[in-house]
């Protein structure tokens, strides 16, 4: 039998039955095998089971040193492509060291069904093939959607667009959004930043994307801003600014 490390994680996201194998020509590792499930008793808890399959010449310590860093990257990608909550991993089972079984249960709050369509297999199995998810921004992302609610992640993949196009005020966000998606000059908003002029503050004329208004009314919030709609507004459209960050990201780390 093929030595093995099984690891075990929780998702947010409940996921229609899928298995996708990717197999490695070179190194200790020969296989890994990623299952995405649904728990049996918890139908809206997802659970990724991810076992790494090694040669079998190799000893405990090194598979778990290799089969960590592996799944990582696996992780990292399975977010990317999904935009899915995925708790940290822990070792299931195992069978290189004599007599040794680890078995452990990790708890998280949970959501709706995903399924993978192929374009998404295929951008999963190329990312774990390579080293790119192991770039800072990869993990960052992965950081921002381990936030329970949407605001969060807004907020989050906002700052993340600030440090990977190195802006040095909002309006290289607008700048760089507009430049990349033509289409948000048209979901530009009047800015509720007052200024002064002649001595008396007025409200700023400037246009600000639908983004940096957003998060202006959560991060500046004024006594007419109506924080009930700029939630459902941001629940409506986070999942755009993800797109743009995660567009940024591949272009970034490809560079």
């Amino acid at each position: 039998m093929a030595k093995y490390i099984e690891y075990l994680c929780t998702s947010t996201t409940a996921f229609v039955d899928k298995e996708i194998v990717v197999n490695f020509d070179q190194g200790e590792i020969t296989a890994v095998k990623t299952k995405l499930s649904t728990e049996g008793d918890q139908p809206k808890s997802g659970l990724v089971r991810i076992t790494v399959y090694f040669k079998e010449t190799i000893e405990f310590d090194q598979a778990e040193e290799l089969g960590n860093h592996k799944v990582k990257q696996i992780i990292n990608s399975l977010v990317f492509v999904k935009g899915s909550q995925i708790n940290d991993p822990y070792i299931f089972k195992e069978n290189i060291k004599p007599n040794s079984t680890i078995v452990a249960r990790m708890q998280g709050r949970f959501s709706i069904q995903s399924d993978f369509g192929q374009e998404e297999i295929d951008e999963f199995v190329e990312l774990t093939k390579n080293e790119k998810t192991n770039h800072i921004y990869y993990t960052l992302y992965k950081q921002s959607m381990n936030h329970n609610d949407n605001l969060g992640k807004f907020m989050f993949l906002y700052s993340l667009l600030i440090v990977m196009i190195d802006a040095k005020k909002q309006k290289d966000v607008d700048s760089y959004i507009i430049s990349n998606h033509p289409d948000e000059e048209f979901n530009q908003r009047q800015s509720t930043r007052m200024v002064k002029r002649d001595g008396i503050e007025t409200r700023s004329d400037e246009l600000e994307t639908r983004f940096t208004w957003l998060r202006n009314q959560l991060g500046h919030t004024q006594q007419d801003s109506e924080i009930t709609v700029v939630i459902k507004e941001i629940n409506e459209c986070w999942r755009d600014l993800d797109r743009i960050v995660k567009n940024v990201i591949k272009d970034k780390v490809s560079e």
